[in-house]
């Protein structure tokens, strides 16, 4: 069977895989957010709390600058391809937060099956490799946080303490950017346990991780919102979609994060679908070379769902919060948009009548 039945299995075969001498890269997803970062980075510094000699944290896109304070980013190797890692079938591969190996690095295919454990929270997890999903949980920190914690309590010592601190940093850091601090309704009492149990070791410093988190720069961000306000189109009466161009990024000397600034767009009236496209260069082969690819992140009020919109164009999500990658032009794609938009009102307008019958 290739699904872990219980986070204990998933732990057991970790600690079995580290006692075999077996070496390590763990996966964060493309366009790396806050829970890919910090499960990553704590799973990563767990195995060299567990002295494995031979850890790779790797994804196919930069860390953002948010998040390079983390100590673990120092190790982090943006990769286009597994294969770029010599001797990668070799390596037990660990993807968080990853519900596709489309939004991992390339060529993962090329690895045996058995050498995947894939830990997520997503519902529409491709269940690739052996894999551990709970759709119920806010997020894939909340997940690791879970598995972990009994272990770092039994090994937590004055020597191993500052270690520890990271990884339940990492955890916290990965909880507070997915669940939109604690405050979306993705959060569940598991969410507030777990929370409250990491806080309760009095470790690590919940007042700094937040100000890191949560800290902006106010002039790049009036810039921003300027723009998405002055341009922004407005489909069917209930959906916004704005869109920045790489050339705006590039005079400002600042990518813009696409999920940071969507949700504004529902100060609009009457606004329950909110989408911000954003033209960017990406690495697209082993020699470096970049081209243009829009993201867009997507967010909506019932009874819209955003993964649905999202899986037009093969992207995915949660039900109000997905992610899209393309390489259609912005004009195309605003163009796709409108229509796709139209038919899942009117799909949702159908089940709604359905429903009232």
């Amino acid at each position: 069977m290739n699904e872990f039945k219980t986070l204990s299995d998933v732990l057991q075969n970790m600690i079995d895989n580290i006692n075999r001498n077996n070496k390590f890269i763990v996966l964060s997803h493309n366009h790396p957010d806050g829970d890919t970062i910090g499960s990553a980075a704590a799973i990563f510094t767990l195995l060299k709390l567990f002295e494995v000699n031979d850890a790779i944290w790797a994804g196919r896109d930069k860390i953002p600058n948010d998040f390079k304070w983390i100590p673990a980013v120092k190790n982090y190797r943006q990769i286009y391809s597994i294969s770029e890692i010599d001797n990668y079938k070799e390596y037990i591969i660990i993807c968080v937060d990853t519900a596709i190996q489309d939004r991992s690095v390339k060529d993962l295919d090329l690895m045996p099956n058995e050498n995947i454990i894939n830990i997520d929270h997503h519902e529409f997890n491709r269940k690739y490799g052996r894999y551990y999903i709970d759709s119920k949980a806010a997020a894939c920190a909340e997940i690791i946080g879970d598995m972990l914690y009994d272990t770092l309590v039994k090994l937590s010592t004055p020597a191993t303490q500052p270690i520890i601190k990271e990884i339940l940093t990492c955890l916290y850091v990965g909880m507070v950017t997915d669940t939109g601090n604690f405050t979306k309704d993705n959060v569940t009492d598991k969410t507030i346990s777990i929370r409250d149990k990491i806080l309760q070791l009095n470790i690590i410093d919940k007042s700094y991780i937040l100000s890191k988190v949560n800290h902006s720069d106010t002039r790049i961000d009036k810039i921003f919102e300027k723009y998405i306000f002055d341009n922004y189109i407005k489909y069917h009466n209930c959906c916004a979609v704005a869109y920045i161009p790489l050339k705006l990024q590039q005079q400002i000397g600042c990518e813009v994060s696409t999920s940071k600034y969507v949700n504004k767009l529902f100060k609009l009236n009457n606004i329950k679908i909110a989408i911000i496209c954003v033209e960017e260069e990406t690495r697209t082969h082993n020699n470096g070379n970049n081209k243009i690819q829009i993201k867009a992140s997507i967010r909506t009020k019932a009874p819209y769902r955003a993964d649905i919109i999202a899986q037009y164009y093969n992207g995915g999500g949660h039900i109000y919060s997905a992610g899209i990658i393309t390489h259609m032009s912005m004009k195309s794609m605003l163009k796709s948009l409108e229509l796709n938009i139209k038919e899942h009102i009117n799909d949702i307008s159908i089940e709604n009548s359905a429903n009232e019958l």
